[in-house]
């Protein structure tokens, strides 16, 4: 915090003020709308629901818990937990190599000229054609 601000702050100081940043930050935690209904039609056609999200394992697994979607996610691959982070192609490859494939949800149509499948909302996601 002290970097961050650029201020002489007392341990104690910079404490509170990273103790009340960390909870507004996670205060704020929302789900998009597309993300539940998105993440059940995944499991209905039998498919794993996978998350790669970067940060912290442990705070990415208490997000998942706060926004009630630990029901509904199978996988969560965390970048604390790889080589390297979201948009480093390490990242990517260590998520293949777990056996998931990959679309990229781009929300704000910044990466057109990417080769992968990408989609603007989950609700464009694709699903395989169940057998039954």
């Amino acid at each position: 915090m002290r970097d961050l601000l650029g201020a002489r702050l007392s341990d104690e100081q910079a404490d509170e003020l990273f103790s009340d940043y960390l909870w507004r930050y996670e205060a704020g935690w929302r789900a998009f709308d597309d993300a539940v209904p998105t993440l059940r039609r995944i499991r209905e056609h039998g498919l794993l629901a996978a998350v790669l999200t970067n940060g912290d394992a442990e705070q990415q697994q208490r997000k998942v818990e706060a926004l009630a979607l630990s029901g509904e996610i199978d996988v969560l691959v965390c970048s604390s937990e790889l080589p390297a982070a979201k948009p480093d192609p390490r990242a990517f490859r260590a998520a293949l190599d777990a056996g998931l494939s990959a679309v990229l949800l781009d929300r704000d149509d910044r990466h057109t000229g990417v080769t992968v499948p990408r989609v603007r909302s989950l609700t464009d996601l694709r699903l395989p054609v169940s057998d039954d």
